[in-house]
This record gives structure tokens, C-alpha cells and sequence, in this order.
């Protein structure tokens, strides 16, 4: 796969689509069989792992929306800014939070790394 910056920001925006659409398949697909997914409460080791984690979240959450502010990638690396919106299921209660990612990619386009940085107390209610 030929990884450019448009191939790349292509990549992002459609990882960013399957979580809005909670397809947790699609997902996971996006992920090497032993990807590495670090968040601030959770280090998941392998792509079955994180699409458990997706499944357990999309369990709890809706309305997931989306907003990729930016894309860097170079030489395997790169870094993602967004916006991320979710709602909890039993009380409708909804945040957004602004979340910045570094990821490796392999040649195949595979996320081998993922870590997220965000503070898990930056609420804001929509």
C-alpha cells in the first residue's frame, strides 16, 4: 500500500466513520493482529482485545460523532487531533472531548500502535 498523506488522512477519516456508524468490525479491521491500543484507562494487546473494548463500549455509549481536525504522518508515524462526542445510553448524558492520537502504521496500512491522549475530566455537555 502506498501510504501517503491523502492515502493516510483516508485512512483516519474511514476508522473515524465505522466508530460513528459503532461498527466494531469494521473497526477492529483496521488493526494488525498484534496491534498495540493505549488510553488513559486501558492498555489492549492485539486486535481481539480491542474489539472486545469496542463492543463494550458501544454497549454503554451512542451517538458517537466524529471531527478530525488534523493529520500528520510521516515515515510509519503520525499523529491525530479530534473532536469526540458520545452518549451514555442509561441517562442520555453527553460529552465531548478533544483527543490526540499517535499512531504507527505498517506498509500494509495496519495500525500497529495506538495511543490516545486525552483528559478523561475534560467534560463538556453538548
Amino acid at each position: 500500500m502506498n501510504l501517503t498523506d491523502d492515502t493516510v488522512r483516508s485512512l483516519i477519516d474511514a476508522m473515524a466513520a465505522a466508530m460513528m456508524r459503532q461498527d466494531d468490525e469494521a473497526v477492529a479491521s483496521f488493526f494488525a493482529e498484534d496491534a498495540v491500543m493505549v488510553v488513559p484507562s486501558a492498555r489492549l494487546v492485539g486486535r481481539a482485545a480491542i474489539l472486545e473494548a469496542g463492543r463494550q463500549f458501544n454497549m454503554q455509549f451512542t451517538n458517537i460523532a466524529i471531527a478530525v481536525t488534523d493529520v500528520v504522518y510521516c515515515a510509519g508515524k503520525g499523529v491525530v487531533e479530534w473532536r469526540f462526542s458520545e452518549t451514555r445510553k442509561h441517562d442520555g448524558w453527553t460529552h465531548v472531548m478533544e483527543d490526540a492520537i499517535v499512531f504507527h502504521l505498517r506498509p500494509d496500512g495496519k495500525v500497529s500502535y495506538w495511543r490516545e491522549y486525552f483528559d478523561p475530566n475534560q467534560l463538556q455537555l453538548v
